[in-house]
This record gives C-alpha cells, sequence and structure tokens, in this order.
C-alpha cells in the first residue's frame, strides 16, 4: 500500500513553492534584473542529427549516472565566470521547473502549461528572446527534464504518460505529434534515463517502467518490458549504472533493480533496498567510483557501496551527512567531491570518502543562499552551479573554501522566480528555467581586444618584507594583494605578466595564482619540492578591483612558504598598447660559443646584448616573449633579464640551485636601442654562470 495521501504528497512537494511565489510576487517591483549582456552562444543546428557532442547536456544531472558533471565543458571556469550575462531567454506558457537537456545545437525544456519546447542554443544573443524551432503539447504539466538519445526526445507528463517525439519533428515553430506514448498509472514527475535501448522512468504509482525505445511507431501506444514496485511514489529520476537502475521512493528507500530483471511486461524484485530515515526520496541518486549518492526529506545525504548487498538484501550506508532540513536536490560528484543543496538554504560539498563504517560527515564547505535549494548542482570545469528558491544562479568554486568554510559566490544572476530548475552546462553556456515562465541561457560576453603595455620588472609582492602587505603564506590560505596601480599597471589594467617565485617553502606543493580567491585551488601556477628556490612566469586575469589571489598549496594543512611576484607588463581593453608578432623560435644570446656577441657571466656583473634585429625581430619592437636558459653555473642564485642593465637587481627572472640546468618563459620590454640586459645574482662575488636565451616573439607600438 501506497503509505502516503495524494493530498499529503501534493502539500509536501508544494507548500515552500506557494510560499516562495508569493514572496516572489510581492518583491518582484523591488528587485531588477542586473545581467550584463553576452555574446551569440553559437550557430542554429542543421537539418540533420549528427551524434551527440562530448560538451552536450543530454538528460537530466548530464549522464546516465546522474554525476551533475559535465567534464568537456572548458570555456567557462572560475576566471572568467563573473563575465556571464544573459545571451538569451525564450518564454513559455507558464512557468518552468523541468531542467533542459542540450544536444546537437537544440535545447529542450518542458513547462507546466503542458508543452516541450526547443530551442536552436544560438536563437539570439545579447539579452534577446528566442522563439521555439517548435513545440509537442501533453496531456498535461510537465515537471520532468527531457532526455535526447539516437534522434528522440523522451519527457514524462503529469497526465501518466512518457512522450518520445522526434528531434526534427517540425521546424518554423510548428507542433509536433509524438512517435509513441506509454500511459502509467500516475504522474510522472521523474525524468527518463535512456540506456542500451530502454527508456527507464518512475511514476506515482510506485512502480519504475522499462520500455523499448522502439516499441512503437505512429502515435501507437507502448506496453512496458518489465516494472517494478516500490514502497510508494517514485519523485525521484532513475539512474543507470554498470547495469543496474537505482531509483528512490517516497516509502523513504532506495532501490536497486537489474536492467534486464524481467521481460514481458514482467515485474521486477529489487537487488538490494536502502533505508533513509526520512519519510521519503525526492532527491534523485547519483553514482560515481562504486558508490550511489541521494538525499532524503530527512536532512540527510546517503552514500552506499553499489554491491552492498544482493538477493533482495538491505544496505546500510558507507556514511551520512546531515544539513539542517531536508534534501529535494539530486547530488553532483566531481573531483573528488560531493555537492547537494538543502532546503535550509544551503549548498554543501562533502569529501567522497569522508567517512566510512557508517560514519557521519563534516562538509568540506558550505555556501548559503537566500532561499530554499530544490535545484540539483551542476559542475564544469572547477565550478559549481546551483538555483535557489531565492530567484537567483549561483555559481561557486569547486574548492572555494576547507575545513567546513563559508562560500562566497563567484557570479550570481537573478530571475524573475524561483528557481527548481537545475540548471545544464554546455559549450559555454549555462541554461536553466525558472518559475518565472522562461528558459534563461547565461554566456561569456564577446572577448575585448587588448593590447600589451611592457614594463621595466617591478616587485610587487614579496611576503618576506611585506611588500604588498602580504605576509608569509601558509597551506591552503588563500591571500590577496592589489596589482593595479603598482609597478606601473595602470588602473584599467585587465591582465597582467610577470614572474612568480616561491622560497623557504617548507613542504613540496604548488603555487596558484588568478583572479578569484580559493583555498582550495583546482589548476597549479608553479610546481615545487621543499627547499628549492623555483620560479615560473605567467600571464594572468585580473580579479575583482585589479587584484590577484596566490594560494600555497601543500599535501597538508601547515607548511608554509615565500612568495614573490615580479610584474612585467599589463593589458588593456582597448587599442593603446602592442600587438604580438609570434617568431619560430631563434637562439640569439648563447654565452657558451658568443652567440649575441656575449661570453661567461660572472654574478653581479651585468651584461647587454641587441635583440631588435636578431632572429626575425623587428627594429621596431618594444618587448619580445622568449625562453631563458641558464647552465654550468657554479653556485645557487638568480638570473634577472630586462631593459635596464643593474648589477644588483631587484627582480629575479629565473631562480636556481648549483648545477640545474633550468629554463623560464619571459614577457620583458626592450631597452634603448633595442636591447636586453641580464645579470647573474649569487650570494657573493666571483661564481659564473652560461646563459642561454631563445626568441619566441615580439611586440610593436599600436593596435
Amino acid at each position: 500500500m501506497l503509505a502516503i495521501s495524494e493530498a499529503a504528497v501534493r502539500a509536501h512537494i508544494h507548500a515552500r513553492r506557494s510560499i516562495a511565489r508569493l514572496f516572489a510576487i510581492g518583491a518582484a517591483a523591488a528587485l531588477a534584473v542586473a545581467l550584463m549582456p553576452a555574446a551569440a552562444v553559437a550557430a542554429s543546428p542543421t537539418s540533420a542529427t549528427p551524434a551527440i557532442t562530448s560538451g552536450d547536456w543530454t538528460q537530466f544531472h548530464y549522464d546516465l549516472a546522474h554525476s551533475g558533471y559535465n567534464a568537456a565543458e572548458t570555456t567557462i571556469s572560475a576566471a572568467n565566470v563573473a563575465h556571464l550575462g544573459v545571451a538569451w531567454t525564450a518564454t513559455t506558457g507558464t512557468e518552468i521547473q523541468s531542467s533542459p537537456a542540450v544536444a546537437n545545437g537544440v535545447v529542450y525544456v518542458g513547462s507546466l502549461d503542458g508543452k516541450l519546447y526547443a530551442y536552436a542554443v544560438g536563437c539570439a544573443n545579447g539579452d534577446g528572446t528566442c522563439t521555439p524551432l517548435w513545440t509537442a503539447t501533453t496531456g498535461s504539466a510537465i515537471h520532468s527534464s527531457p532526455a535526447v538519445a539516437n534522434g528522440v526526445v523522451y519527457v514524462g507528463s503529469e497526465d501518466g504518460k512518457l512522450y518520445a517525439f522526434a528531434v526534427g519533428c517540425a521546424s518554423g515553430g510548428g507542433t509536433c505529434t509524438p512517435l509513441w506514448t506509454a500511459t502509467t498509472g500516475s504522474w510522472i514527475y521523474s525524468s527518463p534515463a535512456v540506456a542500451n535501448g530502454v527508456v527507464y522512468v518512475g511514476s506515482y504509482d510506485g512502480k519504475l517502467y522499462a520500455f523499448a525505445v522502439g516499441c512503437a511507431s505512429g502515435g501507437g501506444t507502448c506496453t512496458p518490458l518489465w516494472t517494478a514496485t516500490t514502497g510508494d511514489r517514485i519523485f525521484s529520476s532513475p539512474a543507470v549504472a554498470n547495469g543496474v537502475v537505482y531509483v528512490g521512493s517516497f516509502d523513504g528507500q532506495l532501490y536497486a533493480f537489474a536492467v534486464g530483471c524481467a521481460s514481458g511486461g514482467g515485474t521486477c524484485t529489487p537487488l538490494w533496498t536502502a533505508a533513509t530515515a526520512g519519510i521519503l526520496i525526492q532527491s534523485s541518486p547519483a553514482v560515481a567510483n562504486g558508490v550511489v549518492y541521494v538525499g532524503s526529506d530527512d536532512g540527510k545525504l546517503y552514500a552506499f557501496a553499489v554491491g552492498c548487498a544482493s538477493g533482495g538484501g538491505t544496505c546500510t550506508p558507507l556514511w551520512t551527512a546531515t544539513t539542517g532540513s531536508g534534501i529535494s536536490s539530486s547530488p553532483a560528484v566531481a573531483n573528488g567531491a560531493v555537492y547537494v543543496g538543502s532546503l535550509d538554504h544551503k549548498l554543501y560539498a562533502y569529501a567522497v570518502g569522508c567517512a566510512g563504517g557508517g560514519g557521519t560527515c563534516t562538509p568540506l564547505w558550505t555556501a548559503t543562499t537566500g532561499g530554499a535549494i530544490q535545484s540539483s548542482p551542476a559542475v564544469a570545469n572547477g565550478v559549481v552551479y546551483v538555483g535557489s528558491e531565492d530567484r537567483t544562479l549561483y555559481a561557486f568554486a569547486g574548492g572555494c573554501a576547507s575545513g567546513g568554510g563559508t562560500c562566497t559566490p563567484l557570479w550570481t544572476a537573478t530571475t524573475g522566480s524561483v528557481i527548481e530548475s537545475s540548471p545544464a552546462v554546455a559549450n559555454g553556456v549555462v541554461y536553466v528555467g525558472s518559475c518565472d515562465s522562461k528558459l534563461y541561457a547565461f554566456g561569456l560576453p564577446p572577448v575585448a581586444p587588448a593590447t600589451y603595455h611592457p614594463l621595466t620588472p617591478a616587485r610587487i609582492l614579496d611576503s618576506r618584507d611585506h611588500t604588498g602587505g602580504l605576509g608569509i603564506f601558509s597551506s591552503h590560505v588563500v591571500q590577496t594583494f592589489q596589482v593595479t596601480g603598482q609597478g606601473g599597471v595602470a588602473a584599467n589594467a585587465i591582465a597582467v605578466t610577470g614572474n612568480l617565485t616561491v622560497t623557504q617553502q617548507t613542504s613540496a606543493g604548488f603555487l596558484y595564482v588568478g583572479p578569484n580567491s580559493m583555498n582550495n585551488p583546482t589548476s597549479s601556477t608553479l610546481n615545487f619540492p621543499a627547499g628549492d628556490d623555483r620560479a615560473n612566469a605567467v600571464t594572468v586575469a585580473l580579479g575583482a578591483g585589479g587584484t590577484l589571489s596566490v594560494t600555497y598549496a601543500a599535501a597538508t594543512l601547515g607548511p608554509t612558504a615565500q612568495v614573490i611576484f615580479d610584474v612585467t607588463g599589463y593589458f588593456t581593453p582597448d587599442a593603446s598598447g602592442a600587438t604580438y608578432h609570434p617568431l619560430t623560435p631563434t637562439r640569439i644570446l648563447d654565452s657558451r660559443d658568443h652567440t649575441g656577441g656575449l661570453g661567461i657571466f660572472s654574478s653581479h656583473v651585468a651584461q647587454t646584448f641587441q635583440v631588435t634585429g636578431q632572429g626575425g625581430v623587428a627594429a621596431g619592437a618594444i618587448a619580445v616573449t622568449g625562453n631563458l636558459t641558464v647552465t654550468q653555473q657554479t653556485s645557487g642564485g638568480f638570473l634577472y633579464m630586462g631593459p635596464v642593465a643593474m648589477a644588483n637587481p631587484t627582480s629575479s627572472t629565473l631562480n636556481f640551485p648549483v648545477g640545474d640546468d633550468r629554463a623560464n618563459a619571459v614577457t620583458v620590454a626592450l631597452g634603448a636601442g633595442g636591447t636586453l640586459s641580464v645579470t647573474y645574482a649569487a650570494a657573493t662575488l666571483g661564481p659564473t654562470a652560461q646563459v642561454i636565451f631563445d626568441v619566441t616573439g615580439y611586440f610593436t607600438p599600436g593596435s
């Protein structure tokens, strides 16, 4: 028997929704949409139906395992997500709770007006309004999220039917008729999953259904391959991984069924079940690395081993994690972390192996929004996106805090009503539906042309003496310093070139430098062992207010390091600077054989060589890029390269120990007459070194 009445179920699901809508209506006049315009996001699709591309988001929570993680997304990152703006919006007949799917240049989404909509991904730009390629009408509201596979779009409806439409079933705003439909015993809120020729979907009649993808045609009606009965209604969307279908039920249990557990309309028994302490499970399971994660309305996230039982046995969790309220959100799993939203208004991040033996986990970090989170997080390229009932879509860095810290968003976007739809991130665009009856597409603005301004190298950060206002760095504690206005960097600079150096590090690790503050960065700028001064050239975008953030990341908390940054130039988003000309790399200095006219370098004795006119560098060049190498050094030290000859330089380009050939890339301004000066600096006078420079390009003034 079903344990809860229909009225109670609807009340449980929709009570918060109604409150949120009343708030949204009352506050609508007071809140403005503050979104910068964005570029066109892609070309319109052709009439052909190519294979799904790796960057697409073809179903609820990205893939069959419901990982919520698009590893193929590389366009939007933590460094540029703050520049997202509305590329376009599309209005449906009423609110959107369905989550969008993206496949082959088309975005599909359902609406509570009972229609499935198809839009070209590039249907408008600059905050334009789109009209659909086609629509398809079902018999009732669509809460279900569409799934696209092999040229067919599948979606469930509150009329209790699963629909299959051809992806090119109409054009020019036409109306589609289904290839086939399949009737279940009650509403379908669950989103279908398509695997190996079978479509799986849950129904409010408490059953999981399996239909063959070609079970009928010409608008015919399908019968199931098999069904599987749970103890109550199914709102959860099934996940499929390694021959098993996982789904949650309103009886508070997670079920695992074999994909071929029956045929001919037979009834399946579960491989195993796992009970939560909640009354019901709305959350959809996510499967990754042998573990199934699911949330419950008891406010807990559960982790179960995929093979935790067999023969209909009952599983106990590997671990649980408690949030402040019920969990309707479905977890996302990426890069060793599990992300899930809660009705307590918070997004939580947990380490995938945060506990064992049924233990309780504490979060890596949390992030607070202004409303309940029913939206499921999406992860792509180090950024976590989630919607909230405060009408806002949020973006957080995946490693934005540690030790249970609290994160601030990298970016937010406000819509006209609550967001229950889960975002999809595909091919450089973030899509999400809102209860304001709109589908939103957020993209990056056109890339502004930038020109380069070379500088005499200047030290603007040295934690050893608090240059730049920062002290010693502790592992996994980010620090931020001002760049614009320092060392000659203009106020309107958008990026800089420079040299990042580490010294006195007590443990091996890496440095991250970038525009965003991250305690647990997902990329590295400079890697090093303990006790070895090292440097690396960087070209890096500036953050808000013209700043850069630096993190020293060791294997554990506690180790320390000193960090140095020498700026060598900057970029501005106009034509006031210099234009770059790449060259085939050419050696124009080698003190071993007097290439460039110089011999062996002695410590603290500057030498100057000609650059313009050599290796293809034009006479009017004002700066060059290249590779600086040291060899045969008799003592540890550093090399300085710059436009001015200095026996005792105040910045470094390349740091090294004795007897270790090392190189570093450089972007450096030229001195008077198109020359460069190099100094080898050791602790004392007397040591010697051989120096090599290969030029790779040059800058000329003007755009």
